[in-house]
């Protein structure tokens, strides 16, 4: 097919009705029709069979260098994994090669979009800090010279048990200042990448004001510039972006959730109350709630996750243990992330046998904030 345009002469060539050049993730979701999915490459088998087992959604589409990241959780004695899907390649490529042999799952993790930099804390773990993987370190050296450190220890201790949570604000305190958000331990703490300090936000508060149970679903919402963070039971915290090094003034909102979004079953799975946390991936202001087994059932709110915002859609999703592999069945066995650049949520999972995964372009919100 050729294209003529104020004389010049554009040829653009199809190969089977493909787009030459075209990368396998674009000529996958091709067409694809709101509501609908496909099945797509799932992650490397090297993750084991619980490698992507009790964990929240770990998963994210890094939109400035077209890739998607992921990590599989402790297993066995085996150190935590991090992966890399680059669309340039289509291929995985792993980043984290020594890591802490501690018991534990992946529910607090957090990513950084405006430099791909990718955070976590493993559960029960007794080292005193936040682990970062380096996009800009491992594009330039990778694995040669480790693209992971870690933050500064704080001079009270992060961590007393395994429900806590830590979220990643690019404006914290500041345009392009941007820090984590941790919460647990009795406590609210902040983290601030630029100088990399650590202060306490809020400590010895009301109890129940803002305690968590297995959390693993902090998520930053570009479209309000604010990062909603998982709280205990059908609760979430609200941070807004701060000013001049500073966190902003008011305090954190808390707000109701429809359901529980956790990173772990825990029994919960049985009594139908929690569910994955996402961005949509076409509509930056709003949050999608993804529901577990029998009904799957999706929520969404466009009101930067203020309670009164949150509506039972008429759809559902599909990631269900029919499409992707997750092991025994466990709701927890499998982990997701909003590919903004292409419209699609990617959820993928690996049983031990089975490695797959569903590409989603879930309908477009047509309410109003």
């Amino acid at each position: 097919m050729k294209i003529r345009w104020f004389g010049i002469l554009l040829a653009v060539t199809f190969i089977s009705g493909q787009a030459l050049g075209a990368s396998e993730l674009s000529n996958a979701v091709a067409g694809l029709k709101e509501g609908h999915w496909v099945a797509f490459m799932g992650p490397p088998k090297a993750v084991g069979n619980y490698g992507i087992s009790w964990q929240g959604t770990t998963a994210f589409w890094d939109a400035k260098h077209n890739e998607f990241q992921f990590m599989a959780k402790m297993q066995g004695g085996v150190p935590p994994q991090h992966w890399i899907y680059s669309e340039a390649t289509h291929t995985w490529r792993s980043t984290l090669k020594k890591g802490p042999r501690e018991p534990g799952h992946l529910w607090c993790r957090s990513f950084d979009p405006t430099t791909g930099d990718y955070y976590y804390m493993t559960a029960q773990q007794k080292i005193n800090y936040v682990r970062i993987m380096q996009r800009a370190v491992e594009a330039g050296q990778g694995v040669k010279n480790n693209p992971w450190k870690t933050t500064s220890k704080p001079e009270f201790k992060l961590r007393t048990s395994h429900d806590e949570e830590i979220g990643y604000h690019p404006n914290l305190f500041g345009p392009g200042d941007g820090g984590l958000i941790f919460f647990g331990a009795s406590r609210l703490s902040a983290w601030r990448k630029k100088t990399d300090t650590w202060e306490i936000v809020i400590s010895k508060y009301r109890k129940g004001d803002y305690r968590t149970y297995n959390a693993g679903c902090g998520k930053y919402l570009p479209g309000y510039d604010r990062l909603v963070l998982g709280g205990r039971g059908k609760r979430f915290l609200l941070f807004n972006a701060g000013k001049d090094g500073e966190l902003n003034a008011e305090r954190p909102r808390v707000e109701k959730a429809p359901i529980m979004v956790l990173g772990s079953t825990s029994g919960y799975l049985k009594k139908g109350l929690w569910g994955k946390l996402i961005v949509h991936p076409s509509n930056d202001k709003c949050l999608i709630i993804l529901g577990p087994m029998p009904d799957y059932k999706v929520w969404t709110n466009v009101t930067g996750g203020t309670g009164e915002g949150w509506v039972e859609e008429k759809y559902t999703h599909p990631f269900t243990t029919k499409n992707i592999p997750m092991t025994g069945g466990d709701w927890g066995a499998w982990t997701c992330g909003s590919v903004s650049t292409h419209g699609v949520v990617w959820g993928l999972a690996y049983d031990g046998k089975v490695s797959k995964s569903v590409l989603w372009k879930p309908p477009a919100t047509k309410r109003k904030p």
